[in-house]
């Protein structure tokens, strides 16, 4: 028996007015997307700040 099956029939032993706010919960789960780790940037205005790297490195 997998976790899926698991679930349906521990939802159908549930009272009515439980089913309610395991539906919300599910829904709120859904739609939670997952955070993205920001790129910290570093503007140290130095010679290299404003530089066309692949440029520079073919000459």
């Amino acid at each position: 028996m997998n976790s899926k099956t698991k679930l349906k029939q521990e939802i159908d032993k549930l009272p009515d007015d439980l089913i309610e706010e395991i539906y919300q919960y599910l829904k709120l789960i859904k739609s939670k997307k997952p955070n993205k780790a920001l790129l910290k940037t570093y503007h140290l205005e130095g010679k290299f700040d404003n530089l066309n790297i692949r440029a520079e490195a073919y000459e």
